[in-house]
């Protein structure tokens, strides 16, 4: 089950962090608030509420909030991997 929470967390902060679909929202937040647009383009900030959020919807309760730190590290190191297999 942890799995699955690091799965889609990982693959919605992707979404929120790096996809097309949010390019807009992510170019209107910067202009308004740096600090809010750093925070939308971070994964390890954005995998913490995106790993909160879903553990609460899956029904860990009072786990969360380890499944959420949990999920903000593994989520920048999986970025950081899979940065790394871009640029070569």
């Amino acid at each position: 089950m942890i799995i699955l929470v690091i799965l889609i967390t990982y693959g919605l902060c992707g979404i929120v962090t790096h996809g097309k679909i949010f390019e807009k929202m992510r170019c209107k937040i910067a202009e308004k608030s740096y600090n809010v647009y750093e925070f939308v383009t971070c994964m390890q900030c954005t995998g913490f509420w995106c790993g909160l959020i879903v553990s609460l919807l899956l029904g860990f309760s009072w786990w969360s909030i380890l499944l959420a730190f949990m999920t903000a590290g593994t989520n920048e190191i999986i970025d950081i991997v899979v940065s790394s297999f871009e640029r070569k």
